[in-house]
C-alpha cells in the first residue's frame, strides 16, 4: 500500500468505529471509489480490533508475580515495571543465562478469550523472528503455572533500561526538531523493517 491508501484506510476505520458492529461491512462497501482490497483490510482490523477490546486500565493492587517469585523455574522476577491494556511487564533475572530480562504477562481476564491466547503466542513466533536495531527483541513464549491452578501466558523479551519516551515528554515537552527527528527516525526505521517482513503493528 501506498501512503495515500495507508492514509484512506486509517480514516475508513475510525470512521467504521463510529458505527453499530453490523452495520460496519455495508458502511465500507457503500463507500464509493474504495477498492475491494482496501475494504477487506479495513474489515480483518476491525474483526481484530472486536476480538481484542478491554479496558485499558490496569487492575489495581492485583499482580502476577511479586519480586522474588521464580517463574518457569528459571526466571526471578527482580521487579514490576509497569502494567497497560494487555497486561504486565516486570524486570527479570534468567537464572539459565545469567542476564536481565523483561518478561510480559497477559491480563487474567483476557485467558478467557480464546482467540487472543492464540494470537499472543501468534504474535511471539512471527516476532521472534524478527531482528532490527530499533525493535525489541521477543525472546520466547512460556506458561507458569500457579500454586492455585491458573496457567499464566508470558513472553521474555529484552530488557532495554532507560528512560522512556513518556517520561522524556513528560520532563521536556515540547521537543524541539532536532530533539524529536532522530527519535522518529528510528521509530520509522523499525516500523519500515516489521512492514517489510509483512507485520502490520
Amino acid at each position: 500500500m501506498g501512503v495515500e491508501e495507508w492514509e484512506r484506510l486509517k480514516t475508513l476505520f475510525e470512521a467504521a468505529l463510529s458505527v453499530r458492529p453490523e452495520g460496519r461491512e455495508a458502511f465500507l462497501r457503500g463507500s464509493p471509489g474504495d477498492s475491494e482490497e482496501l475494504v477487506l483490510a479495513v474489515l480483518s482490523l476491525l474483526k481484530n480490533y472486536s476480538e481484542t477490546q478491554f479496558s485499558l486500565a490496569p487492575l489495581p493492587g492485583v499482580l502476577a508475580f511479586s519480586a522474588g517469585d521464580l517463574v518457569a523455574s528459571r526466571f526471578r522476577i527482580v521487579r514490576h515495571v509497569n502494567s497497560g491494556g494487555m497486561g504486565e511487564v516486570y524486570e527479570a533475572f534468567d537464572e539459565r543465562l545469567s542476564c536481565s530480562v523483561a518478561l510480559k504477562t497477559m491480563r487474567p481476564e483476557l485467558l478467557a478469550n480464546v482467540g487472543a491466547v492464540a494470537r499472543f503466542q501468534r504474535e511471539v513466533r512471527i516476532a521472534h523472528a524478527v531482528a532490527h536495531p530499533n525493535l525489541c527483541r521477543i525472546y520466547e513464549f512460556l506458561e507458569e503455572r500457579t500454586t492455585d491452578g491458573r496457567t499464566i501466558p508470558c513472553l521474555t523479551m529484552e530488557f532495554v533500561n532507560g528512560e522512556t519516551l513518556s517520561s522524556l515528554l513528560h520532563r521536556d515537552r515540547p521537543l524541539t526538531p532536532e530533539q524529536a527527528l532522530p527519535i522518529i527516525r528510528q521509530v520509522a526505521a523499525g516500523l519500515e523493517h516489521l512492514h517489510a517482513q509483512g507485520i502490520l503493528h
